[in-house]
Formats: C-alpha cells, sequence, structure tokens
C-alpha cells in the first residue's frame, strides 16, 4: 500500500469538496450525491439512481420521497412503462448542485494557481489514472 499517504493528501481536496457543499446545508450527503447523480446522468431510473447511489430501492425511493417533498426532484411513471419511475432534479434541485459544483471548482482552481505548472500536469496525470480506476467495476471490491 500507499503508507497512508494518499489518504493523508486527499484530505485537502475532501475539505475543499466539503466547504463547497457548505451552500446545501440543508441536504444531507445521500440527497447530494442523488442530486450530482442526477446532474451526470440526467433523468433516470429509480434502480438505476439506487444502483449509482449504492442503496437499496426502499432506501433510494425514500430518499426520493424527501427530495421530491423539498422541490429538488421529480418523479413521474416512464412514458413506455408505467411500473417504471423516472427521476429528474428540478430547477431548483440543479441549481444547488451548480452552485455546490462552482464553488468547488473555484476552490480547487485558487490552489492549482498557486503551484508550479509541472507538478500541475503530474496532479492531472495521476487524477486522470485514479479516476480511470476508480471507474472499473472489474477493478474494485
Amino acid at each position: 500500500m500507499i503508507d497512508g499517504d494518499l489518504e493523508r493528501h486527499s484530505r485537502a481536496l475532501f475539505a475543499l469538496t466539503m466547504r463547497a457543499m457548505d451552500d446545501a446545508a440543508q441536504l444531507s450527503p445521500s440527497a447530494l450525491r442523488a442530486l450530482l447523480a442526477l446532474d451526470d446522468r440526467g433523468t433516470c431510473k429509480l434502480a438505476v439512481l439506487a444502483a449509482e447511489l449504492r442503496l437499496s430501492q426502499s432506501a433510494t425511493s425514500r430518499l426520493v420521497d424527501r427530495l421530491v417533498d423539498n422541490g429538488l426532484v421529480d418523479r413521474a411513471a416512464a412514458p413506455d412503462s408505467r411500473r417504471e419511475i423516472r427521476i429528474s432534479a428540478t430547477a431548483e434541485g440543479q441549481k444547488i448542485t451548480r452552485r455546490v459544483l462552482q464553488r468547488r471548482q473555484q476552490a480547487i482552481d485558487d490552489v492549482v494557481q498557486t503551484m508550479d505548472p509541472d507538478d500541475v500536469r503530474q496532479l492531472l496525470a495521476g487524477l486522470a489514472a485514479f479516476a480511470a480506476a476508480a471507474s472499473d467495476p472489474s477493478r474494485l471490491g
């Protein structure tokens, strides 16, 4: 293993992310993850959202209920199958997601501007390799 270095160093990025989430303080981490997943995927089935969040369908359904009650998500029957439920973010849900992502991007930009350009290139290469490995289901447990 990398002897804790990756964990220790990644805390800075985690801290930037947590500060960016301050605007979404009224949301649970699961609710924000759901909004971010919908931002990535667009409208999707409840089952797809549950798989993305690694939650059961019943837990995801309850989470979606809360988000619907808060006006952040819409739920509707799929046009081709009344049994299939489609989930999408509302304009307000999208607004919160955009604000969190913009704040996070600005915080990252502020840090990167203080770095040596060669260090930035190395960071980007390493993060790209990390993201590729993390998105490969065959590599994850």
